[in-house]
């Protein structure tokens, strides 16, 4: 470990993060692409997908005229200018989009001369702009061909195309396209090419939306045919294992993040009168906010399918909410902050199902409130008066996230840390009766010998260092064992410093049946507690608080910022051969792997200083 992190610019070429913003999904019709751009660069994000409707937009201001969507000549030269603007606040255009309704059309057609010309002109676009990928969603278009052969041709003519700049082709499933709807449907077209330079785009919404959601039901799912709920779960649970058995990572380009509210009351089925589109259409444009901002699909599940996959490439939000103007009016800095949230939030809950550390738990996030609904918030929940309490010891007003509550160590835990740790007799009979410590969470200082006792004395977020572990007969070697692979996935996988993450003992949500304990020592994933074998619920580690985290490079500057985090933090993480007074800890040398990768880190910043 210690020659991975050191020898870390080895591993990438490139130390940005691949995570990127839709110019598309930002903002409203009076905001400019470069007070676009400032927002999403300021929160922290290292790419865009230009919109075809944004480069109008700018290509009308800039020229102090109306230039219509195809006077290709004169966006081609607005590109030039939206290049440098991203270049000069470092972000990297992944893909110019959408490319819509392309193929298809009968031979010698109007139309497929007209796409093929189009298509012509983006590339154009493309050089000018100084981007290497064109989306394609999958068309709407009615008279179009059915037969995969057909489809694969025409978007293999494409790829050709495109090849001659040394160009790609990300082809999109939309859930409401006329014969590809699905991530199955195109991808078998993706194969059908036969083209190196032909890739997926694949999108949250897209696949839950199309295979399990649906905007025409009261409850929000696929009702067709008859099925079940159950039999529902499992098809999309059946279709997300195909899709990470099946598709090869280096053909998906790239993923799309979005969610979708609820429709209510439910969307007609037939097609708009106006515009013609269909449901799931109308319904993905005007529908979909980010993760955590009151959507209901299951996106979590299609993340880790493609997680699953070994995809680790640009990251992209796309969202779509008709509430923009209400939930965030002209505050584009505090959506855009909103949006990197979501995303670390998604991503590294994903890297931690997908690692499966073995006996760590993470807190399921469910919702975001807004600082401005915060009041509301808590006034619904019959708390109206929290907000005025929190005040003098809080930062207010601040957003709030809604996860899920770690449950508290049982009572026998309790008892046993009051008498152990409590000096004063006359506080052990309060601590012992005292509603508030039944919220017991027990922090796990692995990195300090500093544990007393104290006169003044709450369960509350309990500090319990490392010799006050081994007085308890703790399972020391256990808990270091998993504060390693999980900075590994904080580090490596979800690629954020883990600043100010904590690391506690809680009871997991899993309820087993269980024999009551021998003894009263606290021992990892086993019941606590003196009431008769009922449910139990196991004594378990969790981490949570991720809202300090900060991204980090795979180079010396990321070993760097993970470094200065660890040294920052709370003492969670041990320290290597650390004599404890009587003895020495017997904690396995693999604990401290990252804790020497650390060190190692650090030693090699000094010298670079020195």
């Amino acid at each position: 470990m210690i020659a991975k992190i050191t020898t870390a610019t080895t591993m990438s070429e490139s130390p940005k993060l691949p995570v990127a913003f839709t110019s598309c999904s930002i903002g409203l019709p009076r905001h400019t692409l470069h007070q676009k751009i400032e927002a999403i660069k300021t929160a922290g994000f290292s790419g865009i997908e230009l919109s075809l409707p944004d480069l109008v937009s700018f290509a009308s201001r800039h020229f102090a005229r109306d230039v219509a969507d195809d006077d290709y000549e004169t966006l081609r030269e607005a590109a030039k200018s939206v290049r440098q603007l991203c270049s000069s606040h470092g972000l990297e255009i992944i893909v110019l989009q959408p490319f819509s309704n392309f193929e298809g059309w009968p031979a010698g057609s109007k139309e497929r001369d007209e796409a093929f010309a189009r298509a012509k002109a983006w590339i154009n676009i493309m050089e000018a702009v100084g981007t290497d990928m064109l989306q394609v969603g999958s068309s709407d278009s009615v008279d179009i061909a059915s037969d995969i052969k057909t489809l694969a041709a025409d978007l293999g003519e494409l790829a050709d195309m495109l090849a001659e700049k040394g160009f790609r082709l990300a082809y999109e499933n939309w859930c409401w396209a006329t014969h590809a709807s699905t991530w199955k449907e195109v991808w078998a077209i993706v194969e059908a090419t036969n083209r190196s330079n032909v890739g997926l785009c694949l999108d949250t919404f897209q696949t839950a939306g199309g295979e399990w959601g649906d905007p025409t039901t009261k409850s929000g799912k696929v009702e067709t045919a008859g099925v079940t709920e159950s039999e529902l779960e499992d098809r999309y649970a059946n279709s997300l294992r195909e899709l990470s058995r099946t598709v090869p990572a280096d053909k998906i380009y790239f993923l799309q993040i979005s969610d979708a509210y609820r429709v209510d009351p439910p969307m007609s089925s037939d097609p708009d009168h106006e515009s013609g589109l269909r449901p799931r259409g109308r319904w993905s444009h005007d529908y979909r906010p980010l993760p955590y901002d009151g959507g209901y699909l299951p996106i979590r599940q299609f993340l880790d399918a493609v997680l699953a996959t070994g995809f680790s490439g640009w990251l992209s939000v796309e969202v779509f909410d008709g509430r923009f103007e209400e939930k965030y009016g002209d505050d584009l800095f505090g959506f855009a902050e909103r949006a990197i949230g979501a995303y670390y939030h998604i991503t590294v809950a994903a890297q931690f199902r997908k690692s499966k550390v073995d006996g760590l738990c993470t807190p399921e996030c469910y919702d975001f409130v807004r600082k401005e609904d915060v009041a509301t918030f808590f006034g619904c929940l019959g708390w109206p008066g929290l907000i005025e309490t929190a005040i003098p010891v809080c930062n207010l007003p601040t957003h709030a996230l809604i996860s899920q509550r770690i449950q508290p160590l049982p009572q026998s835990t309790q008892n046993l840390l009051i008498d152990k740790f409590c000096e004063n007799p006359c506080l052990k009979d309060v601590g012992l009766n005292d509603p508030a410590n039944d919220d017991c969470l027990v922090r796990l200082y692995l990195g300090s010998m500093n544990g007393t006792t104290t006169r003044f004395f709450s369960l509350r977020n309990f500090k319990l260092h490392l010799n006050q572990m081994l007085d308890l007969r703790l399972d020391v070697d256990v808990m270091a064992s998993r504060m390693g692979p999980t900075l590994v996935v904080m580090h490596w996988g979800a690629k954020i410093d883990a600043r100010d993450v904590e690391f506690v003992l809680g009871t997991s949500t899993e309820r087993t049946y269980h024999m009551q304990p021998k003894s009263t020592d606290i021992k990892l994933d086993e019941p606590l507690t003196t009431a008769r074998p009922l449910l139990w619920r196991r004594t378990s580690m969790w981490v949570l608080d991720f809202n300090q985290v900060r991204r980090i490079t795979m180079d010396d500057a990321g070993v760097e910022l993970a470094v200065e985090a660890v040294k920052l933090n709370d003492p969670y993480f041990p320290k290597p051969l650390r004599v404890v007074g009587y003895r020495e800890t017997d904690m396995d040398c693999n604990c401290y792997r990252i804790s020497g990768c650390f060190s190692q880190g650090n030693r090699t910043s000094q010298r670079r200083t020195g």
